[in-house]
């Protein structure tokens, strides 16, 4: 049960948006390590642990020790009272629920009324080889798959991924919502990603939204509408985008006060964007 005194405590304690988005990403129960809560909450590293520090005395959050890394949760006795003093969330940041898991990542896109934010999930099962592809996808968004998946199995041995996970399987691609129809070369890396953190185990970061055209090299080509995408992302509760790095000139066209709460990384090459995307094997092994 939570008391009017808890509340007040929590409330006083929470006082700043750094330590309110900081809270906002551990509300789901997950532990977190302190470089994603400072992504989360535009902090530096200083300044992520100067609020760690504060939370962690006043009781609000609780530290998990794996080897020489630390994870911070939100302490259970408090998540009521640091519910009530954070109040109705006004977004709810799906994409922490939807990438808890591998095979699931974020997207961002271009709809006639703006952008959006989109989730590609893989899954594979046995059977003979194969790709099936649902949710409505045109032509070009299709071959962005197939181009995808064979890229990931032509670079299986870079990527520490068993050349054999690949015999007699299927892979399934599904882009939600199934009865909107979508297309164009976009969501390339977004589905390399996919089955990158399908194949490998890792989940994808729940702040990363990424958007680029895919070659079979494994370049990244670049793409349009990037300020949609990035308003998008940024109110879907995303913090860190990956770009295209020919598309980096067009960052000008976001407005200043967006950009100065969310970071960029242009990049030119997949082995980039995973590196970026991907959770570390640790988090990986936790889960």
């Amino acid at each position: 049960m939570r008391s009017e005194p808890q509340i007040a405590a929590a409330a006083a304690l929470i006082g700043n948006p750094g330590r309110v988005a900081m809270l906002g990403m551990l509300m789901d129960g997950r532990a977190l390590p302190a470089s994603e809560l400072a992504t989360a909450a535009g902090l530096s590293a200083a300044g992520a642990s100067d609020h760690l520090a504060q939370l962690l005395s006043g009781g609000l959050l609780t530290v998990i020790r794996e080897g020489r890394h630390r994870y911070y949760r939100l302490a259970n006795e408090h998540v009521a009272a640091v519910l009530e003093a954070l109040g109705r969330p006004k977004f709810y940041h799906e994409a922490a629920a939807r990438t808890a898991v591998p095979g699931v990542a974020t997207g961002l896109a271009v709809t006639g009324v703006g952008g959006d934010v989109l989730f590609v999930e893989a899954a594979s099962m046995a059977g003979k080889s194969g790709l099936v592809l649902t949710g409505q996808l045109g032509d070009v968004m299709k071959e962005s798959a197939r181009i995808a998946l064979t890229y990931i199995q032509s670079h299986a041995p870079q990527l520490g991924i068993d050349e054999r996970a690949f015999d007699s399987r299927e892979f399934h691609v599904h882009v939600p919502a199934g009865a909107i129809p979508k297309d164009g070369p976009s969501a390339g890396v977004t589905m390399v990603t996919a089955l990158a953190s399908l194949l490998t185990g890792r989940p994808v970061r729940s702040t990363v939204g990424m958007t680029g055209e895919v070659t079979l090299q494994g370049r990244v080509l670049a793409i349009g509408g990037l300020k949609q995408k990035v308003l998008a992302a940024h109110a879907a509760g995303l913090t860190t985008i990956i770009l295209p790095e020919r598309n980096e000139p067009d960052l000008e066209e976001v407005p200043l006060d967006v950009r100065e709460h969310m970071q960029f990384h242009p990049v030119q090459s997949v082995d980039e964007v995973l590196a970026l995307a991907l959770e570390p094997n640790v988090l990986a092994m936790v889960a």
